[in-house]
């Protein structure tokens, strides 16, 4: 008597709780099939399968959630540009106001000359929620250099005095 051959597995393995999921947010979205398999870098032949047969690679199915959520966040940034474009002046102009009230405050701190740079920015950051791109624009440098800064002043903020001299600035910018 031989021994039984084992069964083999699907090759594709059932993902349907996770192709309804993406359906159900498709058609909330009102995206197209054939969008969304583009996006998805899927032939349409082949995400029409899928669709049917409810079985997909794991990698296609992180392929069209991704997909759906670029083609979400493209759907909203076209909606919300011409509106986005008159706040995003304005913020500009604020995040540039406080950023000159930071400086007048630090030529009156204890913080040297040669690292205000780095606290102007620092304190931009984190205690105005200024996040560092629109930081790096206002303040005319790159984002990866903000972020250098800020490690820069965190680390040095384990000295006491210069933590004091921080911890001041901060709460005459917050105002506690």
């Amino acid at each position: 008597m031989r021994p039984m051959k084992k069964q083999r597995t699907p090759y594709r393995p059932d993902q349907a709780p996770a192709l309804e999921r993406i359906e159900t947010k498709r058609a909330r979205l009102g995206i197209e099939h054939q969008a969304l398999a583009a996006a998805a870098g899927i032939a349409i032949a082949t995400y029409r399968r899928i669709r049917r047969r409810g079985r997909a690679s794991l990698a296609q199915v992180n392929n069209l959630r991704f997909a759906i959520r670029t083609i979400a966040a493209r759907k909203r940034a076209s909606e919300m540009m011409f509106e986005a474009a008159e706040d995003n002046d304005e913020l500009k102009r604020a995040v540039a106001v406080t950023l000159k009230g930071i400086r007048a405050a630090l030529c009156q701190s204890e913080i040297r000359a040669a690292d205000r740079r780095a606290v102007e920015i620092y304190l931009l950051v984190t205690a105005c929620g200024v996040n560092g791109t629109l930081a790096a624009e206002i303040c005319g440098c790159t984002k990866q250099n903000v972020s250098k800064l800020l490690k820069s002043v965190e680390e040095r903020r384990e000295a006491a005095d210069y933590d004091q001299a921080i911890a001041a600035l901060e709460a005459a910018i917050v105002g506690v």
